[in-house]
């Protein structure tokens, strides 16, 4: 982490935190771009709870998508068939009673 921080600290947006779920805390989903066995080993309900929508987008194939959506997440993984049917239009409606209940 110390060398993605001496090379991202100048730009806006971009915070470092000590744990994954410390990132996931009020954002608006979770999107997974790394193998690191934190990632794969978090408590999927927790997550649920702090995140603003109820999404998550694997890039690694790192979480096994039942054990995702079980926890009431919308999963959605790279590389991989659907083991779902979430279309743009759910995204957008989590989105929308997200919103309205800020």
């Amino acid at each position: 982490m110390a060398r993605a921080a001496s090379q991202l600290s100048g730009l806006l947006n971009v915070s470092f935190v000590k744990s994954a779920f410390e990132a996931c805390q009020g954002s608006d989903a979770l999107l997974i771009l790394t193998e690191w066995q934190e990632f794969k080993t978090m408590d999927l309900q927790e997550v649920r709870k702090t995140l603003r929508l109820p999404i998550v987008i694997d890039g690694r194939n790192l979480l096994i998508a039942e054990e995702v959506e079980a926890a009431g997440l919308a999963y959605y993984s790279m590389g991989r068939q659907a083991t779902h049917d979430h279309p743009a239009s759910r995204v957008a409606a989590i989105a929308q009673a997200a919103s309205a209940s800020l």
